[in-house]
Parts: C-alpha cells; sequence; structure tokens
C-alpha cells in the first residue's frame, strides 16, 4: 500500500489516477482524508500501485498533478514540465529531502551530489516539495548539498541497503550588520558545479570614477575576500541610497588558479544584511 501526504488547496478532496498520458483510470477514485486545518492537507492511501508514471486528476476539474512511484515510493509534481527522472541506476531508492533548518519548509533548486568511495558522482536538483531521488547500489554514500543563500552541506553520510529516504536540513545564511548606517554586511557563498570553492577571491569594485555619499569621497577598490573552508566570504558595502550618483559595484570572482567563477554588476538595497544571491543587478 501505498499512502503519501500532499498538499492540495481543494474544495474537493477526491482524485482519480489514470495512466500517463492514455486517460486509462487506475483503479477507484481515490478520496483524500482531510490531515490539519481541513481542506488543505489531504493524506490520500493510493492503494496497490505498480511503479511507473501516472496522472493524478481532481475529479471536480481544480487541477492535475504528476505522479510517479519508484521502488514503492510515490511523488507528486506540480507538472510533467518540473518532473526530470531519478538519477543514477541502482537497485534501491534513496529520496533525499532538502529543508529550512529553522522553518522546516522544503526547499527548492538545492544541488544534491551523492557519491561512494571510488564512484562515480550522482546529481539533481530539489523539486518543488525539496526532493531529489537517486537510484543507488548498496553502499555507504557521501552527500553534498548547496543553495544561494544557505551553508553547503559536505560530506553527509547516508547508508542505502534498502529503500530509504533521509532530510538535508539547511541553514540560512545571516551575517552580523555593521555598526554603520547606510552599510551592508554581504555574505558570498561561492560554489563552482555545486562544490563549495574554498579560497576564492571575491573582488568588489565601485564603477564610478569618483563615487561621493554626502561629505564624503568614497575609495573605487574594496579590498578583497577570500572564502572560508565553507566558501563563505563576507564584504561590507555600500547601500544604494548612499549614493550622490548610482552606485554601481562590479564583483568578480575567481578560484585560487585565477578561474573566473561570477562577474556581475550589482546595485545593494536598503538593508543591514543580505545574500549576494539577492543584490539588485545593475
Amino acid at each position: 500500500m501505498i499512502t503519501n501526504t500532499f498538499t492540495f488547496r481543494l474544495p474537493s478532496p477526491d482524485f482519480n489516477v489514470y495512466s500517463r498520458g492514455t486517460g486509462t483510470q487506475i483503479g477507484s477514485t481515490v478520496t483524500a482524508t482531510a490531515v490539519g486545518s481541513s481542506q488543505v492537507r489531504w493524506s490520500i492511501n493510493l492503494g496497490p500501485l505498480a511503479d511507473g508514471q501516472y496522472d493524478l486528476e481532481s475529479t471536480s476539474g481544480y487541477g492535475s498533478w504528476a505522479l510517479v512511484v519508484a521502488s514503492g515510493i510515490a511523488t507528486v509534481y506540480d507538472s510533467w514540465e518540473s518532473y526530470s527522472p531519478l538519477a543514477g541506476s541502482g537497485q534501491y531508492l534513496l529520496m533525499l529531502t532538502a529543508r529550512d533548518s529553522a522553518s522546516s519548509s522544503p526547499l527548492q533548486g538545492v544541488l544534491v551530489t551523492v557519491q561512494r568511495a571510488g564512484g562515480n558522482i550522482n546529481w539533481k536538483y530539489t523539486d518543488s516539495l525539496g526532493q531529489a531521488a537517486f537510484l543507488l547500489d548498496p553502499a555507504t554514500y557521501s552527500v553534498n548539498a548547496s543553495l544561494p543563500g544557505y551553508g553547503s552541506i559536505i560530506g553527509q553520510s547516508a547508508v542505502v541497503s534498502a529503500n530509504g529516504s533521509g532530510t538535508l536540513s539547511m541553514d540560512a545564511l545571516s551575517s552580523s550588520p555593521p555598526p554603520v548606517s547606510g552599510l551592508c554586511a554581504v555574505t558570498f557563498a561561492v560554489t563552482d558545479a555545486g562544490v563549495p570553492v574554498v579560497g576564492a577571491i571575491v573582488h568588489v569594485e565601485l564603477e564610478e570614477p569618483n563615487p561621493c555619499i554626502p561629505n564624503y569621497m568614497v575609495s573605487r577598490l574594496i579590498h578583497d575576500a577570500v572564502t572560508d573552508s565553507l566558501g563563505i566570504a563576507v564584504l561590507t558595502m555600500i547601500q544604494r541610497d548612499s549614493f550622490l550618483g548610482d552606485g554601481v559595484y562590479r564583483i568578480r570572482v575567481s578560484d585560487a588558479n585565477g578561474k573566473r567563477l561570477h562577474d556581475r554588476r550589482v546595485t545593494v538595497p536598503t538593508v543591514s544584511s543580505i545574500n549576494a544571491v539577492n543584490l539588485t543587478n545593475a
């Protein structure tokens, strides 16, 4: 029996399951049971359902979803466009879910890599449910996860001996606001192909030849910062509204060997701290 809890905001809790793209109904109409607040979360017992791809549709015409069953574990996607096949080709399914450590909310777009000693790297981005699924052979695997604005997970262990699941709890990056108004602590999380880059050089320079804020002329060049063991660096930058001119910065990031990783023109919003990925493009 396959029982999963999926989130639907519908006035009707009834669904039909069809073989994907055929219109052939599988079994009878599924009636969901409310979990928590009414008509927000439904617990759906799908019954015996073979591995495969299915269309899950509201009987009242409120929507349809992509339903994938692999090794007895069911996953619902917003659409077939948002579904991507499982990574790997092993014997067992490992379903990993990335969540914000503070709110427990699922995190979409996390790059997850899974590798056993001496083996190939399997990788996948998490979907709208925060999930990334892998088909793996029995072994102990090292799991890495990265997402701009969050501290990376490096070397989390996963032992695969049967179908299973795990959680990737990720901490949102934060930095102490600078003591002077008009400044912003900007956190850079530098990665290359999803792997944190240690020792990367973050170079930040104001583009205006003679940038000014009221009563002061500002040096164009801000000293470079070097990323730490988690690929993190923090620089203090001036908020856009503090400048008499346009206040555009050019940010260039290179690894320790000089390989250019990022080149971007930005302005800094009126906040005391921010993750670099959220800076405003100029």
